[in-house]
């Protein structure tokens, strides 16, 4: 009687923490300022005010050759009035048709005098560029990444992920005179033979550097903390399997964790060690994709086994071999070009599981509305990161945290299971003892009516 008061509570407490921590983001949301846009080249940042209103990502129309090098286009004073605008974040191939290839990209960044007084304090974060760059700023080379190259034997892809493109502004420039801006011209050459989509990925943030120092590791400390957690779950619910091998959800939801934390490994500067110098990083992160939509679709399916899951199933096994032996049996630069096929699959593999677990709620499954609840998070807070990043609004980057969530709510339904089977255990095992115990007490009566009966005859 005492457990189903506990369960009774139980029950409902992811609900209320989804309720807590949704009331927490959009709380802290509210409508950010609207950050200025380059246009035709030039983006006029005069009026923004750094300190108060944050860092800006340098978007919009930015001035693009195509397949052209020469050593004066870094220049600050070189006439690029004859290019072509670009915009910014985007890929070069709807442009060049293809993404492989070399181009400069160009950017005239006006800043009030105020900003400019203070220019040693900032600093630019440049993620995601594929495959090597090198940033020159007024003409000085500033960051860099891998070699540049006009062909593929020629170009040496570095992946450095978020550590390598932070760097501060080093030099010193004149002062401008009172209420007179100043600029800083942007010339950014980036040549692409190793991945399927060339081009700035990500458009360059300017900030105070502190502040981007500051967010970037909190952010790894994060990612840490995401990939510790993965590891330690998978862990131990593969040694759960282990000590009780009738519960293949254990099994499924280990690998879950598993290909996850494999993912962020892949991505995060854990793989600058390992995959700096190597395209492997792109096949372990494709790789933990498809493993984890494997896994968490047999994970449901364990939960809620039913003829018409397991078919489907079948369908995702076969989807799995296919993408996994075209992930290492080709390069980069072929499966790079597919990636909308497994973001599809994922979200396909999602929604397929929401209606599995929706179907076990209609059914009154145990363990199927905080199945749901997890499935659904997820989704929300991504959204939710998304607009945070494109500015729409300001709040707290939540996904890592309801990716933990869902870790959460999955264990705490498998952690159930097992508190029923071992409670189902001892139940047997008492109901034993009192079988034994009551055909004692009747072999005992037997053998005294026995012994009465041989009393009488002698």
């Amino acid at each position: 009687m005492e457990y189903y008061k506990i369960k009774s509570y139980v029950l409902p407490l992811p609900v209320l923490i989804l309720l807590l921590a949704a009331a927490s983001i959009f709380c802290s949301c509210q409508v950010a300022d609207i950050p200025p846009r380059a246009k035709n080249g030039v983006l006029d940042a005069r009026s923004w005010d750094f300190s108060s209103q944050g860092g800006i990502e340098l978007k919009g129309e930015w001035k693009f050759v195509w397949q052209q090098d020469e050593e004066q286009f870094k220049q600050p004073d070189y006439d690029d009035s004859t290019w072509q605008n670009f915009k910014v974040p985007g890929y070069w191939n709807h442009i060049a048709g293809q993404g492989q290839g070399y181009g400069w990209f160009r950017l005239r960044l006006k800043l009030a005098s105020a900003t400019w007084k203070r220019i040693q304090q900032y600093g630019f974060f440049l993620k995601h560029v594929h495959s090597t760059y090198t940033l020159y700023i007024n003409g000085r080379k500033f960051m860099s990444d891998g070699v540049f190259g006009q062909d593929r034997t020629t170009s040496t892809p570095i992946y450095q992920v978020r550590q390598k493109s932070l760097a501060k502004l080093f030099y010193t420039q004149p002062q401008p005179k009172e209420n007179q801006s100043s600029e800083l011209v942007l010339a950014l050459r980036i040549s692409n033979f190793h991945h399927a989509r060339g081009g700035i990925w990500q458009a360059p943030r300017l900030d105070i550097f502190q502040r981007l120092e500051r967010e970037r590791q909190l952010d790894e400390i994060i990612d840490a903390m995401v990939v510790g957690i993965l590891l330690v779950m998978a862990i131990y619910h593969l040694l759960l399997y282990y000590l009780r091998r009738q519960d293949v959800a254990s099994l499924y939801f280990s690998l879950l964790c598993l290909s996850l934390s494999c993912y962020l490994i892949a991505y995060h500067p854990f793989g600058n060690i390992l995959f700096s110098l190597s395209t492997w990083r792109f096949n372990l992160g494709y790789f933990s994709i498809q493993l984890a939509i494997l896994s968490l679709c047999y994970f449901i399916y364990h939960l809620f086994p039913s003829p018409v899951v397991g078919r489907v199933n079948r369908f995702v096994l076969g989807f799995f071999l296919v993408c996994t032996s075209i992930i290492f049996i080709t390069e980069p630069l072929f499966f790079t070009a597919y990636v909308l096929v497994n973001e599809t699959g994922a979200a396909l593999a999602v929604v397929w599981c929401l209606s599995v677990s929706v179907r076990a709620m209609v059914k009154k499954r145990e363990g199927a509305i905080i199945v749901f609840i997890g499935l659904l998070v997820g989704p929300i807070l991504v959204l939710n990161d998304i607009l945070h990043t494109q500015q729409v609004i300001t709040s707290q980057l939540s996904a890592p945290f309801g990716f933990l969530f869902f870790i959460f709510t999955q264990s705490l339904v498998l952690s159930n299971l097992f508190a029923k089977a071992h409670r189902r255990k001892e139940q047997l095992g008492e109901q034993l003892q009192q079988k034994i115990r009551e055909q004692s007490t009747e072999l005992n009566r037997h053998r005294i009516r026995l012994e009465q009966l041989v009393e009488k005859r002698t």
